[in-house]
């Protein structure tokens, strides 16, 4: 029986291991997965107002993430200086999956929205006391998520903790790839 993806070839532009699901689901359909992730993200430095704000997290309410990779980064920070994440801390995230990801630190969210946007998780906050809430983002990260909260009486404190950065390794790949016409899709 023919599949509907039967042989081609399909390049996938994002990282394997967060592109996983989309790539078996590709290989279900008879299709043949091409991996070259053309983004690719790095630490950011912090200013002495973040390192003391990490030092005492103990002054924060809320913690919210918006992202995989702010949990990740977020928490390298944690365990390059020793910090210990206080267990009265609240935490917020935007999803399921970045709710997977802080459960591998031990981690259980105490708010996830029903869909999965930072507009809808703004919502769900606009329920609890609003106080200090930490936001451990991506430089590219829009102000309007942080925006909502302080609408709502959130006292935010933004924390850049990684910066998605054109992956220029891969390049020579894709040039030639697409060259050689060795993708369909």
């Amino acid at each position: 029986m023919s599949k509907a993806l039967d042989g081609r070839r399909i390049l996938i532009t994002r990282a394997q291991s967060v592109s996983k699901s989309m790539g078996e689901e590709i290989e279900k359909q008879g299709g043949r997965v091409v991996y070259a992730p053309v983004m690719t993200f790095q630490p950011l430095p912090l200013s002495d107002h973040h390192l003391d704000c990490i030092q005492h997290l103990e002054t924060f309410e809320w913690i919210a993430f918006t992202s995989g990779n702010g949990v990740r980064y977020f928490f390298k920070l944690l365990k390059e200086r020793n910090i210990s994440f206080p267990e009265e801390l609240k935490i917020a995230v935007v999803g399921k999956k970045t709710a997977s990801i802080l459960g591998r630190y031990g981690l259980t969210p105490d708010i996830v929205p029903g869909l999965f946007t930072a507009e809808h998780l703004a919502e769900e906050l606009k329920g609890q006391a609003p106080g200090r809430i930490l936001l451990p983002l991506g430089k590219m990260a829009n102000k309007d998520f942080e925006e909502a909260l302080q609408a709502n009486g959130f006292q935010t404190v933004r924390m850049n903790v990684y910066d998605t950065v054109c992956n220029q390794e891969i390049r020579p790949f894709i040039e030639e790839i697409v060259k050689g016409q060795a993708v369909d899709i």
